[in-house]
Formats: C-alpha cells, structure tokens, sequence
C-alpha cells in the first residue's frame, strides 16, 4: 500500500471532519447527532465503542467511500464488497490475499482520523470526552 496515497486519504476526511465539526459548532453543538452531506442519518462522533451503527467509524467510511478513495487503493473483489453495502463500515476479509497491508492501511486512516476528532472536541471545543474515547485512544 502507497503511503503517499494514505496520507492524502487521511488529510482529506481529516479535512472534511473539520467542517462537519464546525459546521455542528456553529448550528446546535450537538456532537451525538451530527448531520452531514454523506447520509441522511444522523452520527454521533463521540461514539467509537465498537457498534457501528451512527458512529464516527461510519462517518468515516462514507467519506471514503463517497468521494471515491477506497478505488485508491482496494481492486475490484473488494471494491465490490463495498458496492454491495455502502451504509456499512467495510473491512478486507481475513482471508484476502492482502489482508494485513490493507487492514494494517485502513486502521492508520482510522485511527488518525478519529485522534483529529478527539483532539477536536477537548481543543477546539473544549469538552471533555476523554470518557467516551478511552478504550479506543488507550488513554489513562
């Protein structure tokens, strides 16, 4: 996996969390019901405990997906898997041939997207969710 591409993926829905993030700073500074142009459901960023559903890791992969950057990077086995259910987080199957690269590239996106959050919400906006990312951040 081309870490240039990762990178630019990264610093793209890094970029794009931002505005989402303002833009909820400056309406209804409700960081659990946070609307946004790549679903008509609701997220809540401050929800990374593993279920899914609403959370910031699905955020995430409907601006990936959105805007095209998994064909950056997946070929068409994947990339149809991905087609197949859009609204659901996707991860490479374990039994993919390039199964840890891309699972190895896509927890770097993860992970440094969800920091921006984080970093985010205690720096920018000042509230305290060290609660509510703990487990995930394996912070103390």
């Amino acid at each position: 996996m081309n870490n240039f591409v990762k990178h630019s993926i990264i610093r793209f829905v890094k970029e794009e969390l931002t505005t989402v993030l303002d833009e909820t700073l400056s309406s209804t500074c409700n960081f659990s019901k946070v609307r946004t142009r790549f679903s008509d459901d609701p997220f809540d960023v401050t929800r990374v405990d593993g279920k899914f559903e609403g959370s910031i890791h699905i955020l995430i992969h409907r601006i990936m997906y959105l805007e095209k950057h998994y064909l950056r990077f997946l070929d068409s086995e994947p990339m149809n898997e991905v087609e197949e259910d859009s609204h659901s987080r996707w991860w490479v199957e374990s039994g993919h041939k390039d199964y840890d690269q891309i699972d190895d590239f896509l927890s770097d996106i993860y992970f440094d997207c969800i920091v921006h959050v984080y970093e985010y919400l205690t720096d920018k906006v000042g509230i305290d969710v060290k609660e509510e990312f703990k487990d995930y951040l394996d912070l103390e």
